[in-house]
């Protein structure tokens, strides 16, 4: 048997830990939930012993399920389920339409295990790279709420809020991304092949040359002479940012510098509030407890500082206090949301009231990337339109003294 480790809520809304041994995953899930517990993680140590020649290859980002597809699924599942249809004829339908090679296999064999007799969320549990454990949790939710159709379209309706927000921020941020790229472009194969040329001859022609000029052969003579110190430094110093990056210090204080930022800081911000607010408000209204909703909603942040909030929060409420005082103390969340959310508690409708504030911030967050990208583009235009003027003038200003020269002999 293997030895599972597992990290659960009682019925009681404690947290406890300890390891299970049992034959599969399914069974100690199986397990756990039968004896009432909620699963915050469950995890089955790796085995040594196989032979790392006797898998098959794979690439990750070739087979993963793209955003879209699961949003695709999880709307067609729900239309379904509300429609009458069963479980599984559904996720049999489901199987063959999709686009998606990896989602097909995945929805058979999950439509084998429930044909096994394994719950939906059971089944679920076995793709983590699939399905999150948010969605999991939901569905785990619906099925002992015996609403699962309701649950299925509120995850529907949540993953679409999540997929248009994610695509909101890439289109806003493309053109900008776009005109670095091609600044940087620009430049480097200036000061490569075509500035070494004009300032040769300038400085074997002599004279004295304008400031601007000398700036930029020390510039070009510095950047040719030290390219590979320069290069080395350059690398070096990305390696090592994304080395600390990857450590859990190094994550918080790069989310909480991004947070500082005064118009992406406040985007960041943002995002991060609607998402724990919706999330939050879709898993408490669907029957999930509030310390596990807490635990289950901070891998979806999107950034290390609100779940270290979310963390001071969950200790608070298993203390049996609300969650409005203890998120107005972290400092994370404003005022606005901390009031709504203590008016939720006092009149019993936290769950509504979560997912008004999300509505809220939705609104702010496309009027935050309408505000980001206005101001990304003519900064950057800015800064392009002062860097090749300087070339322009760095070349120009000599060549019209050698012009002026020439005319007066």
């Amino acid at each position: 048997m293997a030895e599972h480790t597992y990290e659960v809520y009682d019925e009681a809304g404690q947290i406890r830990k300890g390891t299970l041994k049992a034959e599969t995953y399914e069974e100690a899930a199986s397990r756990l939930w039968r004896s009432g517990h909620h699963i915050i993680s469950l995890n089955q140590p790796k085995t040594s012993s196989a032979s790392p020649l006797s898998g098959s290859i794979s690439l990750a980002w070739l087979d993963k399920v793209k955003a879209k597809d699961l949003v695709l699924y999880n709307r067609q599942l729900a239309t379904m389920i509300s429609s009458g249809l069963s479980l599984i004829g559904s996720l049999k339908i489901l199987s063959k339409q999709t686009e998606s090679r990896k989602l097909g296999e995945t929805l058979r064999k999950v439509e084998a295990d429930i044909g096994s007799g394994a719950s939906f969320s059971m089944a679920l549990a076995k793709f983590p790279e699939v399905f999150s454990h948010l969605y999991i949790s939901m569905v785990h939710a619906g099925e002992t709420g015996g609403m699962l159709d309701k649950i299925l379209t509120r995850l529907a309706a949540f993953l679409e809020k999540e997929e248009k927000t994610k695509r909101d921020i890439k289109t806003a941020t493309l053109y900008p991304k776009l005109l670095i790229g091609v600044v940087t472009g620009g430049v480097l194969f200036l000061f490569n092949f075509v500035l070494p040329q004009f300032l040769t001859m300038f400085t074997e022609l002599g004279g004295e040359l304008p400031l601007a000029t000398r700036m930029l052969i020390y510039l070009v003579n510095s950047a040719t002479d030290s390219k590979y110190v320069i290069a080395g430094l350059f690398l070096v110093s990305i390696a090592t940012f994304l080395w600390f990056k990857k450590t859990a210090r190094g994550k918080f204080y790069y989310d909480l510098l991004q947070m500082k930022f005064p118009v992406l800081g406040r985007l960041i911000r943002k995002t991060a509030i609607s998402r724990v607010c919706r999330t939050l408000g879709v898993l408490y209204g669907s029957g999930v407890l509030l310390p596990e909703a807490l635990e289950t909603i901070k891998e979806i942040a999107g950034n290390e500082v609100v779940p270290k909030a979310l963390s001071e929060v969950g200790r608070s409420v298993q203390r049996g206090t609300g969650i409005a005082e203890p998120l107005e103390e972290t400092g994370v969340f404003p005022p606005m949301p901390v009031y709504m959310i203590k008016v939720g508690e006092e009149t019993g409708k936290l769950g509504v009231m979560l997912e008004k504030i999300a509505d809220f911030y939705d609104e702010e967050i496309e009027s935050s990337i309408k505000t980001l990208s206005s101001a990304l583009e003519p900064l950057l235009l800015g800064v392009m339109a002062l860097a090749v003027g300087f070339i322009v003038v760095s070349i120009y200003f000599p060549m019209f003294d050698m012009i002026n020269a020439m005319k007066i002999k």
